[in-house]
């Protein structure tokens, strides 16, 4: 009997409505929340070079309503709520029907879909501001992979022509994680992180956007998470489904990702040895001369970052 997946979450709210929502299922009881990491993670999306206006208005902070007292999880259902200080969805003056919609986003399609000519009952909810309480939801979840010495590296590769090299590993990530936090591009490399934001001036002179690419690392994952006997239970696959569904991504990549398409199998299959040595660590001491399939194997995790 297929089980469903024990921690889920799902949000609720408008980008100029009240505030925004995530319902938390699954949490344990007693797990430790800490606020102040929380809020700081919501500090950190409301940063970055060339931000727009809104971020000059919210000062967004995480609001537990349910499910929690004294510092821990209770078990039941957590709901946290990040409030919109720029709350005018009810005022016409200030937030008028939107008839003539935008291209790259969810009016057309949205309003076609629900059968109304204001596109506003569509992207209020599209928005990317639902993307803060995510955040939110998301920095809660990394509290308790935290119980288990698991930790999440990311980092903002680059944009348009402006790329970084730095290749992230179990020794050098807190390192690129003091410089990431020092970019205001969050690009752990000065040189990149200055094309970037030039390319970001330009943009703005031209009335017009970047492109660019995020990267994440995990540390410390255990041998065997996830599944390979239901396509929805691999891992991989529920990655590139939460991925996909935020505002604005295009594609993923997992590993070498489309660069596999030009190589041979026997030049991206990632060697198996065994030291003895590491036996304690998350992998079990297998150990790899190489990580091109980004430390998962046929949906499970292969003890590699």
């Amino acid at each position: 009997m297929r089980t469903m997946p024990t921690l889920s979450y799902t949000t609720a709210g408008e980008s100029h409505g009240p505030g925004l929502l995530a319902w938390i299922d699954g949490l344990p009881q007693g797990l430790e929340l800490d606020l102040e990491f929380i809020d700081n993670e919501l500090r950190r999306r409301q940063g970055g070079y060339g931000r727009g206006a809104r971020q000059k208005i919210e000062t967004d902070r995480a609001e537990i309503v349910t499910g929690f007292r004294r510092g821990h999880a209770t078990g039941s259902p957590l709901v946290v709520r990040v409030a919109n200080r720029d709350d005018r969805l009810d005022d016409l003056e200030r937030t008028p029907p939107v008839h003539r919609p935008r291209p790259g986003h969810a009016d057309l399609a949205g309003s076609v879909k629900w059968l109304t000519t204001d596109c506003r009952e569509t992207l209020e909810r599209a928005s990317a501001r639902e993307t803060a309480v995510r955040v939110a939801a998301g920095a809660i979840a990394r509290c308790f992979l935290r119980e288990f010495g698991i930790e999440v590296f990311g980092f903002v590769r680059g944009g348009m022509d402006a790329m970084s090299e730095v290749a992230p590993d179990e020794n050098n990530w807190r390192d690129l994680l003091v410089l990431r936090d020092a970019s205001d591009v969050y690009v752990p490399d000065e040189e990149v992180g200055e094309r970037l934001r030039a390319a970001i001036r330009q943009a703005k002179v031209d009335k017009d956007t970047v492109g660019g690419v995020v990267e994440a690392h995990v540390f410390g994952c255990p041998i065997g998470l996830g599944s390979c006997m239901h396509w929805d239970q691999k891992l991989d696959s529920r990655i590139a489904g939460a991925v996909m569904g935020i505002q604005a991504f295009k594609a993923v990549e997992i590993g070498m990702g489309r660069e596999c398409a030009h190589m041979n199998g026997s030049q991206v299959h990632d060697p198996i040895a065994y030291d003895a040595s590491l036996k304690h660590t998350a992998s079990l001491g297998f150990v790899r001369s190489s990580n091109n399939a980004g430390g998962l194997e046929g949906g499970m995790t292969n003890g590699m970052p």
